[in-house]
């Protein structure tokens, strides 16, 4: 799949609009953002249903590829009942009585991936263990007596450099509907499945509009690279431990790819409250909100508790 250059494309944006855009609508009722095929004119609001005209639709940069819907609408729904099935400490009779609302619905989430080379340059010290000996006075069996140990030191040394690091598809989740905590528990995501973007891919389907911009969504992937460039940093510095006092990275060779990725959501009742649920409609993965039986977890903690009695009386 080809890369975008990120630079070549922020500059493109700011002074003109991108050949081959989407169409992009927002809800006069609760404010969501919609990509929608050009062919199309007006339709529902996937979000709330109002009736929308695109119209005076805002054109947005089209997306690179789609991961095509791997499971049916029915396997979405069985596996909603799994999932809630094997719910710990969930009230008595959730798996028989939980009703879950005829409107599942397709929709792809929008995703920005970014490659980059990271040059990172530190300041830290190098940390190498060393060990003394020295006599400890214990009393032992009602007398004084004095014994060895064995006493562990670190020896400090500047030291500084440059990393380099390489990434390959972070993925950010550019939208606002799906709460980033569930965009985060859907992966990982099978992209080696990945196709170039066809406005056919969307009939049936809903796809959301990105909503972080590719400036911010970078900004978010940074984040996301920190950690493994911290790694890098540390391993160059070697030693036993590591202290690392100031780092400064730059990026090059930034591309990007705009994607939009499938999820089934729905909602289930139990005992007049509405539970939201998002299912990765590749694997399988179910996340959601949930009931909780208090009786249930009072009474794991009690025999938690009577356990560690028993525990502490046998170990006496």
């Amino acid at each position: 799949m080809e890369e975008r250059d990120y630079a070549a494309a922020l500059e493109r944006s700011a002074r003109e609009r991108e050949a081959g855009e989407v169409i992009e609508v927002s809800c006069d009722q609760c404010g969501a953002r919609t990509v929608v095929p050009e062919h199309q004119t007006a339709g529902p609001c996937p979000f709330c249903g109002r009736p929308m005209v695109y119209g005076d639709a805002a054109r947005r940069i089209r997306p690179d590829a789609v991961l095509p819907f791997g499971l049916s609408r029915r396997q979405a729904v069985e596996h909603l009942r799994g999932w809630i099935a094997r719910l710990w400490f969930a009230p008595a009779g959730l798996g028989r009585h939980a009703r879950i609302d005829d409107a599942v619905t397709g929709l792809y989430v929008p995703f920005w991936t970014y490659d980059a080379r990271a040059h990172t340059r530190y300041v830290g010290e190098r940390g190498e263990h060393y060990y003394t000996t020295e006599n400890r006075t214990v009393r032992e069996g009602g007398r004084t007596v004095t014994r060895p140990r064995r006493v562990r030191h670190t020896r400090w040394s500047p030291a500084g450099g440059s990393v380099e690091t390489r990434f390959d598809d972070i993925l950010v989740h550019a939208g606002k509907s799906l709460p980033e905590r569930y965009a985060a528990l859907m992966e990982p995501w099978d992209l080696a499945g990945l196709v170039p973007y066809s406005d056919d891919y969307l009939r049936g389907f809903r796809a959301e509009a990105y909503q972080v911009g590719l400036e911010e969504g970078f900004a978010r992937a940074r984040g996301l690279m920190a950690p493994a460039v911290e790694s890098a940093v540390r391993s160059d510095i070697g030693g036993d431990e590591q202290r690392i006092h100031s780092t400064d990275t730059e990026y090059s060779d930034l591309t990007f790819k705009y994607l939009l990725l499938p999820v089934w959501t729905s909602v289930y009742r139990f005992r007049g409250r509405a539970y939201p649920i998002v299912i990765n409609a590749r694997t399988g993965e179910v996340q959601g909100e949930r009931p909780y039986s208090a009786w249930k977890i009072a009474g794991a903690s009690l025999l938690a508790l009577v356990a560690a009695l028993c525990l502490l009386l046998w170990l006496r």
